[in-house]
């Protein structure tokens, strides 16, 4: 057989009635004259196949039509078909298409250690070369009527096919900073030059992508300097401008689905489709392989595992063109992103301003810290529609929360970390700094100063992007607290290893209390006394080691002489 298998070029008898072998063989990819069988030998075609010769066990495959930007293709535009980034065949246009187009594709000869052909079973894959205007076209969608779309040695493949050249992109940008991403790709990708109209009129403050490189103006004699070179889709890029305003962007879409790749701790990921889709359903792979950690946009609402009882939850809602997000994994993954016709249909948030507290800082909070009050309580009543919480870095408020309703299981608020690119200002937090907290109370219209937050999570300090989770309570006269009844509360972690701190109330009436808090086994017994004397009146809490017991469930039981509460207790080791 020498270098090349000749059986056949793979055209044959099927497409023309044509019988003369040489013909044939001279060229599997050229069109047929109008009434022999003689083909033109291409000359410099853009897409070059990954083997020379005749194809090895070719696939047929037959294009009906190919349009670009709704436009038929014609004379010297070409199509590749391709198998990952290997060109497995190829065909040139002599004019528009008639009937049908007819091409071959090869399959990996298995007699070569080179790759020279596609794996049977692979996704068949489209780019065009739009040869008026030198430019390769990689969005091409099939429409198939014959064949899955998946390659398969010596059978055959009929479809249309519809290619997208440019699609124009406009992302609004709100005062301060916002998380920008991409899902078209400029034929000029250095990304000052794609927000050059920003800095033209004069919004655009400072660009930083997620290891902090940066397009910003250094003054004179510098003046714009740009570290993070060519914009990426993957990426998505800290954005801050001095009003509102608009970006416009025009590119060739995106191919999808597109792989994300993401290394351990924060990253600001892309989000590089123009449909939006559920937040929590996207990252799910994620969290089923255990390394998400949390997610989070450009206004501070979060993706991220509260622990028991309440889980993982959603303030994001849905994933938005446009947008992008940071994201923290444990360590170094990769998430696909497709399209999906799954989007939560998420109700907008009708929780009224403030209007009582106001935060330091204007739009969206800069690296923002989630806080989730689990219970409030004003004046032994829980708090409810109108009532704010203010939350505050010692004479400043960096967060509030407004409630439009009863409080529940969980209350969202954000606050933001002071902005060091405006040095003249604080508008935020400072990292380490005690988180302290005022509620209104809107029924009365007074200020309460006088508020204990108790933790399940965090620990009472400011930490930007961290998360704390809290129950919130007032103090009452002699700054004792006003609890009225006896509580065991909600243990943190649960289930844990190897530590669980527990809580309970005991009210204020109560001086001295004769309290027993006992952990015991699935069978009863006794494992281990935490506490037995007497107790004031108040909060109290105390952390159970179970370092030296076993996995499994037990529970821990408050007893005094008016009260009797037990709860369940899961240790996983």
């Amino acid at each position: 057989l020498g270098d090349t298998w000749s059986a056949d070029s793979g055209l044959g008898e099927e497409l023309f009635g044509c019988t003369d072998p040489e013909a044939l063989n001279y060229n599997p990819y050229a069109t047929e004259d109008d009434d022999s069988c003689e083909y033109d030998q291409p000359g410099e075609n853009h897409f070059v196949p990954i083997y020379t010769g005749n194809p090895y066990l070719a696939m047929n495959l037959y294009a009906f039509s190919v349009t670009l930007d709704g436009l038929n293709l014609t004379e010297d535009d070409e199509i590749g078909i391709f198998d990952g980034d290997y060109c497995v065949g190829a065909g040139v246009l002599e004019g528009e298409i008639g009937d049908y187009f007819p091409m071959v594709a090869a399959t990996d000869d298995p007699t070569t250690e080179e790759i020279d052909g596609f794996t049977s079973g692979n996704e068949i894959t489209f780019k065009l070369w739009d040869a008026s205007e030198s430019v390769e076209i990689f969005y091409v969608l099939p429409t198939y009527y014959q064949g899955d779309g998946a390659f398969a040695s010596q059978v055959t493949a009929t479809f249309d096919l519809e290619g997208l050249s440019m699609i124009d992109q406009d992302i609004p940008l709100t005062s301060g900073w916002n998380i920008m991403s991409f899902y078209n790709e400029p034929t000029d990708m250095n990304l000052q030059n794609i927000v050059q109209s920003l800095i033209d009129v004069g919004t655009l403050l400072k660009v930083q992508d997620e290891s902090g490189s940066a397009i910003e103006d250094l003054g004179f004699p510098i003046g714009w300097v740009n570290n993070i070179g060519d914009m990426e889709v993957t990426e998505g890029y800290y954005i801050k401008v001095s009003d509102n305003t608009n970006l416009t962007t025009l590119g060739q879409p995106i191919l999808l689905p597109y792989e994300i790749a993401l290394t351990s701790g924060w990253n600001i990921m892309g989000y590089p489709l123009t449909s939006s889709q559920d937040a929590m359903v996207a990252v799910q792979s994620l969290i089923d392989a255990g390394t998400l950690l949390k997610v989070q946009d450009e206004s501070g609402s979060a993706i991220e595992d509260l622990g028991f009882p309440i889980g993982w939850v959603n303030n994001i809602g849905n994933f938005e063109a446009d947008e992008g997000y940071y994201i923290k994994v444990s360590t170094d993954t990769v998430i696909e992103l497709d399209e999906s016709s799954l989007s939560l249909l998420r109700v907008a948030d009708t929780r009224d301003d403030p209007q009582h507290f106001t935060p330091v800082y204007d739009g969206n909070p800069y690296l923002a810290m989630n806080l989730y009050a689990l219970s409030g309580v004003i004046n032994g009543e829980n708090l409810t529609s109108g009532d704010e919480i203010g939350i505050f870095d010692g004479d400043y408020c960096v967060g509030v929360g407004v409630l439009d309703g009863e409080i529940g299981d969980i209350f969202q608020m954000v606050a933001a970390t002071d902005d060091p690119s405006t040095p003249e200002v604080v508008d935020g937090f400072t990292t380490g700094n005690e988180i302290t907290f005022k509620l209104w109370d809107a029924s009365e219209g007074i200020e309460v100063t006088d508020v204990v937050a108790t933790y399940n999570m965090g620990d009472g300090t400011f930490s930007s992007q961290g998360t704390a989770t809290f129950d919130i309570n007032t103090l009452g006269v002699n700054n004792e607290l006003e609890l009225t009844d006896y509580e065991l509360m909600q243990c943190y972690p649960n289930p844990f290893n190897p530590t669980i701190t527990i809580r309970f109330t005991i009210p204020t009436q109560e001086k001295r209390l004769v309290t027993s808090l006992k952990i015991y086994n699935l069978q009863a017994q006794l494992s281990e006394t935490l506490i037995n004397q007497q107790l004031d009146a108040g909060y109290h809490q105390v952390v159970w080691d179970a370092t030296s017991y076993h996995s499994g469930i037990y529970f821990v039981k408050l007893v005094n002489r008016n009260f009797t509460q037990s709860k369940k207790l899961i240790l996983l080791k």
